[in-house]
């Protein structure tokens, strides 16, 4: 058959929480690092101290390198700031894609019709028709590698229906992934009041998507040729990824870096976002940087890659031992017929009469070092509750450093850290409920 006319062709510091797929995150500050690394006991070390060289200055706005298996931020700059994603929604829009091929509710070998709201949209696009039939795999690889809105367009509306029911879904998916500050309005990232998204939570969105092999693939795929259907002849696609083209110095950038995965946004030159995954040492780090240009966005990325591998390769990576029911239980001044209830007679007796403190710990907890040597901790708020208790350890038993009596208050600054220590920080929420005699 005829290639597609060129017209059509597409060249173009310890934490401890409780998380089911929550990033625990640690960052550096200058020469100073913290490192959060979550384990099974629901505990995480953060260590102060000076290791490798300051972090490097980049034009985007907002950037995080993060190690997916460790849980460390081993960069961060506004890693929480809202910003426009542009194209690396299709990300997150062949995430969702890929849960519902492994749900069986879609397969890669379904056929989706173009219809007439994907077939016209703007800018980046694979130029399909309306009508025209074409596979979903075929469409992923169009909308990851030449960044086709169209093709992202159509996607949605074959998992959605439309790209407002689609949208719902993304934003579900993403909350389950732990993204907090991340709203999305359509597929394809086409600029639009509403649609936004963090450093922090776009580096969970490409960690999750790149556990798909399906995607791995298409991304590590540099030219493709969709075949011909029923409207079109076949055509090529070629990424749009700068690390699979010759750097100035690179000949192969994505084999020089083991890429495994990236996708590019582009809203004009001045306007563009970029997200890599890379492998080091048996280890996965993503990069994001968002609010960059076109033109730095390349180099920002690298030197976050070199930046998260010196910092990979120098921290000391060890698991906190220490659990959280390391803690000694909370004395209260009770009778002697309170004890006599507490032993012989059930919790909901006791609970009757002298009533319960339930204690649950938080969720999302990071932290930072800020001025000097204090430590920030801050997580996500829990509405219903009567407060947090903020607990610290230097190695040994926990101890209760502050009660918050106010379930709006989700930060705390530790005053009395000081540098090149080592703290375990643990936030529990509580709950107060009175009993007949109290």
């Amino acid at each position: 058959m005829n290639i597609k006319s060129a017209s059509k062709t597409v060249i173009t510091v310890i934490l401890a929480t409780v998380v089911a797929f929550s990033m625990c995150a640690g960052q550096s500050f200058g020469a100073t690092t913290y490192n959060i690394k979550p384990a099974q006991t629901g505990t995480v070390k953060v260590t102060t101290s000076t290791t490798y060289a300051n972090k490097p200055s980049l034009t985007a706005d907002a950037a995080i390198a993060y190690c997916g298996e460790t849980g460390q931020v081993l960069y961060g700059k506004n890693i929480n700031k809202k910003m426009d994603p542009y194209s690396i929604t299709k990300m997150m829009t062949c995430y969702v894609v890929m849960k519902y091929v492994d749900k069986g509710k879609i397969s890669l070998d379904d056929t989706v019709t173009v219809s007439k709201y994907a077939a016209k949209q703007m800018e980046s696009k694979l130029y399909l028709l309306v009508g025209e039939k074409i596979k979903v795999r075929y469409l992923i690889y169009g909308a990851l590698l030449h960044s086709g809105n169209d093709a992202a367009a159509a996607l949605g509306e074959a998992v959605g229906g439309d790209t407002k029911s689609f949208a719902k879904i993304m934003n579900k998916e993403a909350a389950a992934l732990g993204c907090t500050n991340t709203h999305f309005v359509n597929a394809n990232g086409v600029k639009v009041s509403g649609h936004y998204t963090t450093a922090h939570d776009m580096a969970l969105i490409l960690q999750a998507a790149t556990k798909y092999e399906f995607i791995q693939k298409v991304c590590q795929t540099k030219l493709y040729k969709i075949p011909e259907d029923n409207l079109s002849d076949a055509f090529y696609v070629r990424t749009t990824n700068p690390f699979f083209y010759k750097d100035k110095k690179i000949k192969k950038p994505y084999l020089t870096y083991n890429i495994i995965a990236g996708k590019t946004g582009t809203w004009d030159s001045g306007s563009a976002t970029l997200i890599e995954a890379f492998r080091f040492n048996g280890r996965t780090i993503y990069t994001v940087v968002l609010g960059d240009t076109s033109a730095k966005r390349y180099s920002d990325t690298v030197d976050l890659i070199a930046y998260g591998r010196r910092a990979l390769s120098s921290i000391a990576l060890t698991e906190s031992n220490d659990s959280a029911s390391g803690i000694e239980k909370e004395a209260t001044n009770q009778s002697w017929f309170a004890k006599v209830i507490d032993k012989v007679f059930p919790d909901s007796v006791y609970e009757f009469f002298y009533g319960s403190t339930k204690i649950e710990m938080v969720k999302g907890l990071t932290g930072e070092v800020t001025s000097g040597s204090k430590v920030n901790i801050s997580w996500r708020p829990v509405s219903g509750v009567d407060g947090y208790k903020v607990y610290r350890s230097t190695g040994g038993s926990y101890k209760l450093i502050k009660k918050i009596k106010s379930a709006d208050t989700s930060s705390y600054t530790d005053p009395n850290s000081q540098s090149d220590h080592t703290y375990y920080y643990m936030v529990k929420t509580y709950s107060f409920k009175d009993g007949l005699f109290n």
